[in-house]
């Protein structure tokens, strides 16, 4: 807006904003993906198939209202969709974001992120540090009963190493 017109509208004032629930939307994102990429080691092979099908069913290149009413709701169901809205507003526009696509975009971030920190900040259970090796012959976990063992780099003796 600032290049057009030489102006800032309101929108553009909450583009700092948008960033800062972006980033706590991807950092979110980033740890869930991390904490899967432990159990499931070809996640990153899944997200760059996912990312790129998102790519083209998200709006960068053309607008929602190019898409046939049948079809909106494959972009409802994309969630880079409201972030794209939200910045096309701001930035494009010039106005402030629509409160539904805005209020949707901030959802997502508080939840990915919340359920990240939920599932990546847990405490060990019972005073005990759990840790999953996959070597290149079969799964195993480890069982290291005192919390001050844990950052060992071997393996304790009242450790139990069994089979998963």
């Amino acid at each position: 807006m600032l290049a057009w017109n030489g102006s800032l509208s309101a929108g553009a004032l909450l583009v700092p904003l948008h960033l800062a629930v972006q980033f706590t939307f991807l950092v979110g994102l980033a740890f869930l993906l991390s904490a899967l990429a432990v159990v499931i080691p070809d996640v990153s092979y899944i997200l760059n198939i996912i990312l790129f099908l998102l790519m083209f069913l998200s709006p960068i290149g053309f607008r929602p209202d190019m898409v046939p009413e049948g079809f909106q709701w494959v972009l409802h169901l994309n969630p880079v969709y409201y972030m794209i809205e939200v910045y096309r507003a701001s930035m494009i526009d010039g106005i402030l974001p629509d409160v539904r696509l805005w209020t949707i975009f901030v959802l997502l971030a508080i939840v990915a992120f919340t359920i990240a920190a939920n599932i990546t900040g847990q405490p060990a259970e019972h005073g005990s540090e759990r840790f999953t090796a996959i070597p290149g012959h079969g799964r195993h976990e480890i069982v290291i009963e005192s919390p001050d063992h844990a950052m060992d780099l071997g393996i304790p003796d009242h450790a139990q190493v069994r089979d998963v």
